[in-house]
């Protein structure tokens, strides 16, 4: 298993939900913030170009043009502007909102935020740096993105009423293409992902994730991983951000989201994620999750 397998599975076990809240040509000495909701938060520059400035700190500011995206996984203060120079005002400012594909070169943007559970946002999302920005055409990036950017221009463009529901799930192949760009590129420097390109970890982490029903303490772990007891659970500490017991529980967990909501009953994803009974899984389920299972089942 690679880290973009993994990476596969948890996705399927978790429920993204872009919501695109801003589509158009911005005019006049615009800003665009659109952070402090408390999501992360994501652009397409559809044409033209613009800057991106992170609000107190000491990066410079980054240019992004025609087809780049950028991710903000952890709702990172930082405002849009057309120029290089930093705004004395950080607040959202347009003059006005052309639709796309008004005039020819007028910068043309594509904004959301992020909506994902706490738990699959603290398993998936928690990892990544501050911020991620793929680049159209980039090395590394996926191929499949500026045919997505494509297609939400398309949409934009021929439709006097773009359908929403078109550009939120088209939004949601985005977010995955960079995770999966950063995880591909090596900028996930921690949690599970990080453990498990680890050549330390990497089989204990296999043998964990392939296996979440078996009985696993540390000592197995770390006879799997060919290391003693405490350097063990020393490096995977360090690396993974959390205990191996703490990562067993947290993988569990985000598999029985998606055995739960694929409509296994709870004693079949109980015993397929290691708990003996419906109830030992059900009050870990709820402790972690912050609701139970039924509820899970429905959402």
């Amino acid at each position: 298993m690679s880290e973009l397998e993994l990476l596969d599975r948890s996705l399927a076990s978790s429920s993204l939900a872009s919501d695109v809240f801003f589509a158009g040509e911005p005019c006049g000495d615009w800003r665009m913030n659109t952070s402090g909701s408390g999501h992360a938060a994501f652009h397409l520059v559809l044409r033209g170009s613009c800057w991106i400035h992170l609000s107190n700190r000491a990066e410079l500011p980054r240019q992004l043009r025609s087809g780049d995206f950028v991710f903000f996984p952890r709702d990172t203060a930082h405002v849009l502007t057309a120029s290089e120079h930093a705004p004395l005002d950080k607040d959202t400012a347009v003059e006005a909102v052309r639709p796309v594909g008004a005039t020819d070169d007028q910068t043309a943007l594509l904004c959301g935020k992020l909506l994902l559970e706490p738990y699959a946002q603290r398993f998936l999302l928690a990892p990544l740096p501050d911020v991620v920005v793929m680049p159209a055409g980039g090395e590394g990036a996926p191929k499949i993105v500026p045919a997505i950017a494509s297609i939400m221009w398309e949409e934009l463009h021929c439709n006097d009423r773009p359908l929403s529901v078109t550009l939120n799930q088209l939004a949601d192949v985005l977010v995955v293409q960079v995770i999966r760009f950063a995880v591909s590129q090596g900028l996930v420097t921690s949690g599970v992902f990080a453990a498990l390109a680890d050549p330390h970890l990497r089989r204990a982490v296999l043998e964990l994730v392939r296996a979440p029903e078996q009985a696993w303490s540390v000592e197995l772990l770390a006879q799997k991983a060919l290391m003693s007891r405490s350097a063990f659970a020393s490096r995977f500490q360090a690396i993974a951000g959390r205990t191996p017991l703490n990562f067993l529980r947290d993988w569990r967990m985000q598999l029985a989201l998606g055995l739960l909501r694929n409509g296994r009953s709870v004693a079949e994803v109980a015993a397929a994620t290691g708990y003996d009974t419906e109830a030992s899984f059900a009050k870990a389920f709820k402790r972690t999750i912050g609701i139970g299972p039924g509820a899970a089942r429905s959402s």
